[in-house]
């Protein structure tokens, strides 16, 4: 297994890179799939199971734009973070021992930042992918919406980048890098009308999947 795995490591590298610059929040876990199926089939340890939470973001990996900057409700977002206790509840009864010893203070931020870290990866990477995949499954509402990519941008903060779309008549939205790069492969121009569906799940998440469809240029 090894062996196929270092043969197929340049396409691994590609995979790797392109979820880890062009993923949403929900799309990164998915650079680390093909480490979590080679761990599956090579490992023997009982905590392997681990290793199917990044699969998980497959279930939403097409869902490249949510239309509000703030995937969810307020009720929703609490919920999120709900989600994330069985989590902390496993780290007090087993993680313990990742903390080095030192002195008191030491000790008690490492406790503290270690908390914080899986507070914010169990949200994001588990939360949140299995709350957009529940509000998937069924579908109050879509909308058929014609309309042209005034502008299309690239922002760098820190070590992330952000790509946004400014659409007319729906304004400013964030997107992922796929959506970004596809425009950009397809030459998608201002004077350009093209097609996006616009859908509101069960949870109230209006959310676009897929890649618009072009209808003149």
């Amino acid at each position: 297994m090894l062996d196929y795995f270092f043969i197929a490591l340049p396409l691994v590298a590609i995979w790797v890179l392109l979820f880890l610059f062009c993923g949403r929040s929900w799309q990164l876990p998915a650079a680390f799939i093909p480490f979590c199926i080679w761990g599956l089939y090579s490992g023997n340890s009982h905590w392997k199971w681990l290793l199917i939470i990044p699969l998980l973001s497959l279930l939403v990996v097409d869902l490249h734009i949510t239309v509000k900057e703030t995937k969810f409700s307020r009720e929703i977002t609490i919920l999120s973070y709900v989600l994330t206790i069985p989590f902390l509840v496993f780290y007090l009864f087993y993680g313990r021992g990742f903390v080095k010893d030192g002195t008191l203070v030491s000790v008690i931020w490492g406790y503290i930042f270690q908390i914080l870290v899986l507070i914010f990866v169990s949200k994001f990477w588990f939360s949140d992918i299995l709350l957009l995949f529940i509000n998937r499954l069924s579908i109050k509402d879509k909308r058929y919406v014609e309309t042209q990519v005034i502008k299309k941008l690239m922002k760098t903060v820190g070590r992330s980048t952000n790509y946004y779309v400014v659409f007319y008549n729906l304004g400013k939205m964030k997107v992922s890098g796929f959506f970004y790069v596809y425009l950009k492969f397809k030459g998608v121009q201002a004077e350009d009308r093209i097609e996006i569906v616009i859908k509101r799940g069960c949870l109230g998440t209006e959310f676009i999947t897929g890649f618009p469809k072009i209808l003149s240029r």
